[in-house]
């Protein structure tokens, strides 16, 4: 079964600083410490307060290569994301790593990227109104681009105030 997965995208910390900022907003939020470093796979592994267990990884994006549309929203020099995974796939699973990428953004003024698209859409416009019918407010995006395969896909990224709104709703879930 594929397990929730969340990014959060910022040009406001950098590389060095990141690790740092992820330690204090797992702390501030009541999650298991995590390592000074990662391990030997680029990952820190905590629990969060219900004791389930996540995978953490911090990424620089040296190449630039941002998607156009992110990268409009979010910047181009010096980007980092932290990717958040769970080990579990149950609805507590998704409502405390959406707690964390929320509180991660919110400490960094990052996007919350969810890797794909919410509902079913066939086109960029289906993915938008969907959006709009979850009635999100401001800031809320859904991106079309090609893959390396050529293969059309779209994925929605969320500000901070958005995605609380999404938190809360009844439909709330991640994308696995």
């Amino acid at each position: 079964m594929a397990k929730p997965t969340v990014r959060v995208v910022s040009s406001t910390v950098d590389l060095e600083a990141a690790p740092r900022l992820l330690r204090c907003v797992l702390d501030a939020a009541s999650w298991k410490p995590v390592p000074s470093t990662p391990d030997e796979y680029g990952l820190f592994v905590t629990r969060d307060p219900l004791g389930l267990p996540h995978w953490l990884s911090i990424e620089g994006d040296e190449s630039g290569e941002l998607d156009e549309d992110l990268a409009e929203l979010v910047g181009r020099d010096g980007v980092v994301t932290f990717v958040l995974a769970a080990q579990t796939s149950d609805e507590r699973a998704h409502k405390s790593l959406g707690a964390l990428a929320l509180a991660l953004a919110e400490a960094c003024s990052g996007w919350i990227d969810l890797n794909g698209p919410l509902g079913e859409p066939d086109t960029i416009d289906d993915a938008q109104r969907y959006l709009q019918s979850l009635e999100l407010g401001q800031n809320a995006h859904a991106i079309r681009y090609e893959t390396a395969g050529g293969t059309p896909w779209l994925y929605v990224v969320m500000a901070p105030a958005p995605f609380r709104i999404w938190l809360d709703h009844p439909e709330f879930h991640l994308l696995c």
